[in-house]
């Protein structure tokens, strides 16, 4: 897997995780391996958008953005989400998504729960 490749997995019902493929910044394309993707099946898919909007809408929002960017630091995202790019959305989701809505993953954040 290339160096910009962001794992994307599935929690399943029955709590089992399962990859689903990955995202690809460079090339904004995501090389899904199985059906779970909103509105994609499997195969190589190629998006205009910086990132796919589901990533944008896992990202916390808002209020609770601003608290979300004060309580790590370390990530050093903007306090406005509005200033967010999708570098902030992503490492927001892939480095502190431990508590994020809906059943799409990275699985270094699932296998480490």
């Amino acid at each position: 897997m290339s160096s910009d490749a962001t794992p994307i997995a599935i929690v399943r019902t029955d709590g089992t995780v399962e990859d689903l493929g990955s995202w690809r910044s460079s090339r904004r394309t995501l090389e899904l391996e199985r059906a779970g993707f909103p509105f994609l099946g499997p195969g190589t898919h190629v998006l205009e958008g910086e990132l796919p909007w589901i990533f944008w809408d896992m990202a916390p929002s808002g209020y609770i953005g601003a608290r979300f960017a004060r309580a790590f630091p370390e990530l050093a995202l903007p306090d406005r989400t509005q200033d967010w790019g999708g570098s902030h959305v992503l490492a927001a989701i892939s480095q502190r998504g431990e508590d994020l809505s809906g059943n799409l993953i990275r699985p270094r954040i699932a296998r480490a729960v």
